[in-house]
């Protein structure tokens, strides 16, 4: 009966670990020769099974998905940056890529920030932030966050809050020595100080962001500048030279690919013009701006032009164009808020499938955490009778020589 029983129980425990020893190898195939490709058409990582692809490739794939969202910002295609981003932090995750996650979620955050979805974006680069907190390494992304959180209450119209996380990541880039995120955060603290009224430091700050930007020679920095600097010359009732240095910066802008940039600071300069009432000049760069927001299919900017164009039909009384043009404003600004909504929906869309995936990878930890526990009893159970079993053929192998010595 002891034996039946032992047989038994080494039977089950052999079915259990063949069972258990292909688990572990598929784990463990997984593990070492699972990896990704990217489909375009779907816009989704899948999962292959091939050693050509190594994790400095896959970490290659994460920084060129998180550029190629970016070039879609910088044309206002607010999803399909949202897309290429999520899709970048996603492999990241995947591949325990921890620069490729805070970059991604960093630029996540700048996404929703341009389509007003300012609560979403702080959330994410708060994540961002609690990534580069964790190493020195990545002092430089914490900078980024910081930069954006900043833009978040500039927005808010919380200027010390702004301001305080503005200089937290000016120390950092001064640090870094980094003439470009010097360049970013002089300019922002410019425009903190802008809406704090103090237009000589504004001006200040924002002359310091020019020299940075001057000495790496970016177009888009530079262009910024000068559009800010004349704005608020403008204010201060330096109109000659604010169009000088507006018109300065549409010429620079021109230089760079940025569609965003480009049709912000033309916007600017057209809106100084109808003030002037330089209207024929003024309707020249609107036809520009019009046609750029529609290659793009900006909404935002195509409702802000056609706003633009009310104004200046209304000033040459052509009430009715006015009229018409207003209606189209309003069309787009419906659009517009389609689209922020279509943006937060692909967010939380996003949002639950990696939740969804905490959860399953929980799941399995607490499965595989079950499964070793299982294996530690059955092979306690197993040493036990093995002892059992051993005492049982010691016990009658003395009975047998007891016997013999009788006998």
């Amino acid at each position: 009966f002891v034996w039946a029983v032992f047989i038994l129980l080494v039977g089950c425990q052999s079915k259990d670990e063949v069972s258990n020893l292909k688990e572990d190898l598929i784990v463990a195939n997984e593990k070492t020769a699972s990896h990704f490709y990217y489909d375009e058409k779907e816009l989704k990582w899948k999962r292959i099974l091939t050693d050509n692809i190594n994790r400095d490739s896959l970490v290659n794939m994460v920084l060129e998905l998180n550029n190629q969202g970016t070039d879609f910002r910088d044309n206002a295609q607010f999803k399909n940056a949202l897309t290429y981003h999520f899709e970048a932090f996603q492999l990241a995750e995947e591949i325990n890529d921890t620069l490729g996650q805070i970059l991604a979620l960093n630029n996540i955050g700048t996404d929703l920030r341009r389509t007003s979805s300012n609560l979403e974006a702080s959330e994410y680069h708060y994540k961002a932030l609690e990534l580069a907190n964790r190493n020195e390494l990545y002092a430089k992304n914490k900078a980024i966050a910081m930069n954006g959180l900043g833009n978040i209450f500039l927005v808010l119209k919380k200027p010390i809050e702004a301001q305080s996380y503005f200089e937290k990541s000016l120390e950092i880039e001064k640090k870094l020595k980094s003439n470009l995120g010097q360049a970013i955060n002089y300019a922002n603290l410019g425009e903190v100080m802008r809406m704090k009224g103090d237009a000589v430091r504004a001006i200040q700050l924002y002359n310091y962001s020019l020299q940075q930007n001057e000495i790496i020679q970016s177009h888009i920095g530079i262009a910024i500048c000068k559009k800010a600097i004349g704005s608020i010359l403008y204010e201060q009732g330096q109109k000659d030279r604010a169009k000088l240095l507006m018109r300065e910066a549409i010429d620079i802008i021109k230089l760079t690919q940025d569609a965003f940039h480009d049709m912000e600071i033309q916007i600017a300069l057209c809106e100084v013009l109808i003030a002037e009432h330089q209207l024929d000049e003024a309707q020249i760069i609107l036809n520009n701006i019009l046609n750029n927001a529609q290659e793009i299919n900006s909404f935002e900017h195509l409702k802000i032009s056609y706003e633009l164009q009310s104004d200046i039909s209304r000033r040459k009384q052509d009430f009715q164009q006015a009229l018409h043009s207003k209606e189209l404003a309003i069309v787009y600004r419906d659009s517009m808020l389609v689209q922020n909504n279509e943006v937060r929906i692909l967010e939380l869309e996003n949002r639950y499938k990696n939740k969804e995936a905490i959860q399953q990878i929980k799941l399995l930890e607490s499965e595989k955490k079950l499964f070793e526990k299982n294996k530690i009893n059955q092979n306690r159970i197993f040493l036990l009778i093995f002892l059992l079993l051993l005492t049982l053929s010691g016990f009658m192998y003395f009975r047998y020589l007891q016997r013999r010595k009788i006998s």
